[in-house]
């Protein structure tokens, strides 16, 4: 699934929207229930070789921290934390777009049908 783009955001009818805003919600959820983890692998792994150069190799510890973080695995596991922390930032943003435009188009067919309109 990918985010709601603005363009599309505007095209969907008011309608639509209460699903679209949830679905974003869903998987901005489920994504963020994954960073979770993979966050957890990166900071578990990193901490591990921390412990290993720093116990292990005899590094200091900031040589065994300044080591473990150029390990392969290391920043193959951040960069994977850091793509889905980049996907839920886009799906947030989806998110306040449908979420905005559901309100303009709200508050456009209650002006339209003469309805009392206040901003909130």
């Amino acid at each position: 699934m990918e985010p709601v783009s603005a363009d599309a955001a505007r095209r969907l009818p008011l309608s639509e929207l209460p699903q679209a805003i949830r679905r974003m919600a869903d998987e901005r959820a489920r994504l963020s229930r994954e960073w979770a983890t993979a966050f957890g692998h990166f900071n578990e792994r990193r901490r591990a070789l921390t412990l290993y150069f720093h116990r292990d190799e005899g590094l200091g510890i900031t040589a065994a921290e300044m080591q473990a973080e150029i390990d392969p695995h290391v920043i193959d596991a951040g960069e994977q934390s850091r793509r889905l922390k980049e996907r839920i930032i886009a799906f947030e943003n989806a998110q306040r777009q449908l979420e905005q435009e559901f309100q303009v188009k709200l508050l456009a067919g209650r002006a339209d049908h003469g309805d009392s309109v206040t901003a909130t």
